[in-house]
């Protein structure tokens, strides 16, 4: 099917030159429901110009920050033109103005220096893809790329949910598909979406498979079971007969993911590329344990921490994969941990993040001492030293016994990256207890710092714990430190904010919630309590003049809606995760819908304008 765009920039309308795709891993998206697809209907023909024609010159709009454009001759692709950036290019600097329009085709690419289209590990998420399409206008070449947004949502309360799709347009916001020839979708609960290959992989729970790995083109026709892993249907119990894909994430050529082929086998590693679904490597004692904070991927190759039982010990290793068994490779010992102590005490202390072309991890030395290092892939053999931590926690407290776990990173800010460190204290059966401490007599009581560090044993420091003239404010060990959103020359923890240069940790202007930050160009969005139960929507520039409400909990103007602006909470609410949706530069979110005289309670998905200021609703959904 051909398409073609439209805008002041276009001239004459012209078939699309190809598809360009990046990927994206955020937050879970949950609900319930069930219903089918349909599809837009198909345009009529389009009689556009000779594709025979060449350019020299051409204009680009709408490619993502942190993508990269190729355009590229299909006949020689040594001909090629990259792009990281809206506005004018020159096709004949590189013999392109030679090559005729259907010749030339459209790829992507992400950068290495952006995190948030990145092949990093997330948690289970969202899924995006970009549609760029060419046209003639005024014989220059014109691109312009497009961004789609693929999420999970169902009714509140029920627990299943479908497959949807938007580009933050009433027209462009649509169901795709539940899983196909399903009936009984009570507990479908799609979820891990990741774009590959301009596909949109996910796993989906169903009575006859379980949990299984799918795969969507965008189409209710194009939605099918990828690949039954665990085949043993005949298993009474949904775990008994589900693989239980996750983690995925691509890597080269392949999307690399973790799952259970069978009930009493662990889990192993392995990869598809939408053709080809297979096992690569299974572990002699224990499978992946691939999580946010304990996987990474750097230079095409993904990292990460597992754990296995050796005897009495618990040893935890940093693995390698290019998603091949050759490539497998355990790349270094982190720890031993003697017995089978808590988990608290074993695996929760794993810290390996990607910052730049570093990866930092944490590794116990002789004395059990956690160190933290860093790797690039040419020093993967001979790591680097950076700090160690529970070294100075014990010269801090003066007490042997603590130690530093939960190591998280929040944050980065130019060259420095910012982690969370939970404080323990070791008993002596070697088990751990949380750790409580106050700083200072008008300081909060916590079991958490906030570190950062450079790479080096200098620019490593504990920040100083926020000072709020009262003893008892703010909740035990909360600093609201998941996740820090950089805003100017401060980064932004929800209720808290830190001011970099100064290395002061103060109250924020709004109390948004820490679950619920997200950052749109140079405007933070978040959810604040209005003292009535309902969330509100906020929105900062970093300037108290420049931080509003834009929707208030309880009212939706022109309508009886009483709504309460809310995010995801594990596929009971029927809502969009605020923390991630963003879509063609705006804020999307849902907000729960109530009616006078309706019994239901049904998501509406809405839009942020691009002042900051408005919302309005792109779709109620009423038929799930």
């Amino acid at each position: 099917m051909s398409k073609s765009v439209k805008g002041s920039i276009w001239g004459r309308r012209i078939p699309a030159l190809g598809v360009l795709a990046s990927s994206i891993l955020l937050v879970a998206c949950g609900g319930g429901g069930g219903g089918g697809g349909s599809e837009p209907s198909s345009p009529g023909p389009d009689t556009g110009p000779d594709l025979s024609q060449t350019f020299s010159q051409g204009q680009l709009q709408g490619l993502l920050a942190g993508t990269r454009l190729t355009i590229v001759d299909a006949t020689d692709p040594a001909k090629s033109l990259s792009l990281s950036a809206d506005g004018a290019f020159d096709l004949s600097s590189v013999g392109l103005d030679s090559v005729a329009m259907k010749n030339l085709k459209l790829l992507a690419t992400n950068t290495d220096d952006n995190r948030a289209y990145s092949n990093n590990p997330g948690l289970p998420g969202l899924a995006r893809n970009q549609t760029c399409e060419a046209a003639d206008a005024d014989g220059e070449l014109a691109v312009q790329c497009r961004e789609t947004l693929f999420f999970a949502i169902g009714p509140l309360g029920k627990g299943g949910n479908e497959l949807w799709r938007t580009d933050g347009t009433a027209v462009g916001t649509r169901r795709v598909s539940i899983p196909a020839g399903e009936q009984s979708m009570g507990q479908s609960r799609i979820n891990w979406l990741s774009e590959f290959n301009n596909q949109i992989f996910f796993r989906a729970e169903t009575d006859q498979h379980g949990n299984e790995l799918w795969v969507s083109d965008g189409t209710a026709k194009g939605t099918r079971l990828l690949k039954d892993i665990n085949p043993d249907n005949s298993e009474v119990t949904l775990q008994g007969r589900s693989s239980e894909p996750s983690f995925l994430v691509p890597v080269g050529d392949w999307l690399v993911f973790e799952a259970k082929p069978g009930r009493d086998q662990p889990r192993s590693l392995w990869r598809t590329n939408g053709k080809v679904t297979e096992e690569f490597y299974r572990f002699d004692n224990a499978g992946p344990g691939l999580s946010a904070n304990t996987a990474t991927v750097l230079d095409g190759r993904l990292y990460f921490a597992m754990g296995r039982y050796d005897g009495g010990q618990y040893i935890s290793e940093l693995w390698r994969t290019e998603g091949s068994a050759d490539s497998t490779q355990r790349v270094l010992e982190l720890g031993r941990d003697e017995g089978l102590i808590s988990e608290a005490g074993k695996h929760h202390w794993l810290f390996v993040q990607k910052q730049g072309d570093r990866l930092y991890f944490a590794q116990q030395d002789y004395t059990g001492n956690k160190i933290l290092k860093y790797l690039t892939p040419e020093t993967e053999s001979a790591p680097v030293t950076v700090f160690d931590l529970d070294a100075w926690l014990q010269a801090e407290f003066a007490e042997a016994s603590v130690k530093a776990t939960i190591l998280r990173s929040v944050a980065e800010a130019g060259e420095a990256l910012y982690f969370q460190v939970q404080l323990m204290r070791q008993q002596a059966d070697g088990d751990v207890e949380l750790m409580y401490y106050q700083p200072s007599p008008n300081s909060t009581t916590l079991t958490t710092q906030l570190w950062r560090t450079d790479g080096t044993e200098e620019g490593t420091r504990l920040i100083p714990p926020y000072d709020t003239g009262k003893s008892d404010y703010y909740t035990v060990g909360h600093l609201g430190l998941n996740s820090g959103l950089l805003l100017d020359d401060s980064l932004h923890f929800g209720a808290h904010e830190l001011d970099i240069q100064r290395e002061q940790i103060r109250s924020a202007d709004v109390d948004f919630s820490r679950h619920r930050l997200t950052k749109v160009g140079s405007r933070l969005f978040g959810h604040a309590e209005n003292g009535k139960g309902y969330g509100s929507l906020w929105m900062t520039d970093g300037t108290q003049a420049g931080t509003h409400q834009v929707i208030r909990g309880g009212t939706a103007p022109g309508t009886r809606a009483a709504i309460g602006v809310s995010g995801i909470s594990d596929y009971g609410d029927g809502s969009l995760a605020l923390n991630d949706g963003v879509v063609n530069g705006r804020l999307l979110l849902s907000l729960k819908v109530i009616e006078p005289g309706r019994d239901q309670i049904y998501p509406s998905i809405w839009i942020v304008d691009d002042s900051g200021r408005q919302a309005s609703q792109l779709l109620e959904i009423t038929d799930l």
